[in-house]
């Protein structure tokens, strides 16, 4: 983002990308569906709260907020300082292939 960069800020970036399960639920409904989750990181890249923004059901928001609760990023930085950030996470649920 060169706005981002033209201001000295670096966004955080994940140790690895995470991927929610397909809860049973979602699979017997055959739901497509995005969740949106809000997450606040610490200066250390670590996940502080997590809250759904955007709610699917069917048990997608539970796997998607535990899910989120695990992951570690490498921190948000301003001019070389770490920095809290708040974070929206976007994950996109398709029904498995039969």
């Amino acid at each position: 983002d060169k706005t981002a960069h033209a201001e000295g800020l670096r966004l955080p970036r994940p140790f690895r990308r995470l991927s929610p399960p397909y809860p049973e639920t979602a699979a017997s409904a055959e739901v497509e569906a995005i969740v949106d989750v809000l997450v606040d990181l610490d200066i250390n890249g670590e996940v502080s709260n997590a809250e759904v923004a955007r709610w699917a059901g069917f048990g997608l928001d539970e796997a998607t907020i535990e899910t989120v609760r695990q992951l570690h990023f490498f921190p948000a930085m301003r001019n070389g300082t770490p920095i809290p950030l708040r974070v929206l996470l976007r994950y996109n649920f398709r029904k498995p292939p039969k």
